[in-house]
């Protein structure tokens, strides 16, 4: 199903799916390691969810996602804040991260 979005939305939410996969193909896949990333978005009672996973290595021990010394994830928080976005990371099997928001109203532009 199509999944329209808001310009408020669509701004902020397009800037965080380019972090995210951004960072995957940095570290999620060393040494020339293949994987993939997958993208899903849907909408269901006005809220929209939007999952953004890798089947890399996972993030280490060291590296946690609310780690605000790191940019990447300081950013991630950032753009989710602005969609009001409720945000779910799991590190298993890969990398993933789930957020959402409650749909704003759209204009169609003509």
């Amino acid at each position: 199903d199509d999944v329209k979005l808001s310009i408020d939305e669509s701004i902020p939410c397009g800037l965080l799916i380019n972090e995210v996969i951004t960072n995957a193909i940095k570290h999620a896949f060393p040494n020339d390691r293949k994987g993939e990333i997958k993208i899903e978005m849907s909408e269901h009672d006005a809220k929209i969810t939007l999952k953004i996973s890798d089947n890399g290595i996972g993030l280490s021990e060291e590296i946690q996602p609310d780690n605000q010394d790191s940019f990447g994830f300081l950013l991630i928080y950032t753009l989710a804040e602005q969609l009001e976005a409720k945000m779910k990371v799991y590190n298993e099997n890969g990398l993933s991260f789930t957020f959402q928001w409650k749909h704003k109203n759209y204009q169609m532009l003509s």
